[in-house]
């Protein structure tokens, strides 16, 4: 592999990372949005609920992308947790992403191992996540707010009537 392909592959690690990392947003905020929306629903017309949770669930993900700093993550960064993760980059996967020719022929000749050595890595790369956690609590979310629904509505003495 070579140091272009190392670079595609890493941009595809990359993307494959803020897509997880954006999956997870997700499914909290729309499980935890499910729990709003079935509480509110309780007391306030479905119209307010259905609004109220969507708002929730919208301003929890901008919430949740400000506290992983989503926003302001790069490629750079992401060479920074592989080098991290994997020891056997010697800390030298940000040499992929440099030009050649801006390279001394003692960092060309590291950047051809460093790739070498990436491509022998790349099959174990295991990218961080959480997402059967949050997948759970998306489950069990949905399942309390359903519950909720319908065993307390039945009891409930709806304000907005």
């Amino acid at each position: 592999m070579n140091a272009a392909e190392a670079r595609y592959s890493i941009q595809r690690l990359y993307r494959n990372h803020l897509a997880l990392q954006g999956g997870e947003i997700v499914l909290q905020s729309i499980g935890l949005g499910a729990i709003v929306f079935a509480v509110l629903s309780l007391w306030v017309s479905s119209n307010w609920a259905i609004v109220t949770s969507l708002g929730f669930a919208l301003v929890l993900a901008i919430a949740l992308v400000l506290v992983r700093k989503l926003q302001k993550s790069n490629v750079k960064q992401f060479l920074s947790l592989l080098n991290f993760q994997y020891p056997a980059l010697e800390q030298s996967a940000d040499l992929l992403f440099t030009e050649a020719s801006s390279l001394t022929n003692l960092q060309r000749i590291q950047q051809l191992r460093v790739a070498d050595v990436f491509s022998n890595t790349l099959p174990e790369i295991k990218l961080p996540h959480k997402l059967y956690r949050v997948s759970i609590l998306f489950f069990v979310c949905i399942v309390s707010s359903l519950l909720l629904q319908n065993n307390l509505k039945t009891d409930a003495v709806p304000l907005h009537e």
